[in-house]
């Protein structure tokens, strides 16, 4: 029972932004295993025809050497009362489009803490990212990548911020 109770508080907070540590109890021959996660949410854009925001859970056991991030966004549409497509929102809809962007200056490659990141073929992704949202503060479209699609995994989340000069 006490099994359950811990793995519905963890996925409950998967979609909760909240922040809490449980104990998993187990037989004395295993050891106890504790759960953290911390989830955030915050807006990043609202405007007369879209609302963006980002989703950020993070969670990590006594077991890992470091904590697992994943990030997740979106751009909803109040017009059409759905969410947005990428094309909707920016030119850039293919990796090739991404690439282009960066190397002509209209995008910007980030890690985690928003530190400058180069572009190598090592860590190119094969498809797409789908999570992107749209941010005043970066003036532009933002595409996010989780660790290791688009840069070593150790820089964690990356983002590619398409100026506004690809934003439709």
């Amino acid at each position: 029972m006490k099994k359950m109770m811990v793995a519905l508080a963890i996925a409950t907070a998967a979609f909760s932004p909240v922040s809490f540590a449980a104990e998993q109890l187990q037989s004395a021959e295993v050891s106890v295993i504790s759960y953290t996660t911390t989830s955030s949410y915050v807006v990043t854009y609202q405007g007369k025809r879209y609302i963006s925001g980002v989703y950020e859970n993070t969670w990590m056991n006594n077991h890992m050497a470091n904590p697992e991030t994943k990030v997740s966004a979106f751009v909803y549409d109040k017009n059409k009362k759905c969410n947005a497509t990428l094309a909707e929102v920016t030119n850039v809809t293919t990796l090739a489009d991404m690439k282009k962007a960066i190397q002509d200056g209209k995008g910007t490659l980030y890690n985690s803490e928003w530190k400058k990141l180069e572009l190598t073929e090592d860590f190119f992704p094969k498809e797409m990212t789908k999570n992107f949202y749209l941010d005043t503060g970066k003036d532009g479209v933002v595409l996010v990548f989780q660790p290791g699609d688009l840069a070593p995994y150790s820089e964690g989340v990356t983002y590619v911020v398409v100026s506004s000069s690809v934003v439709k």
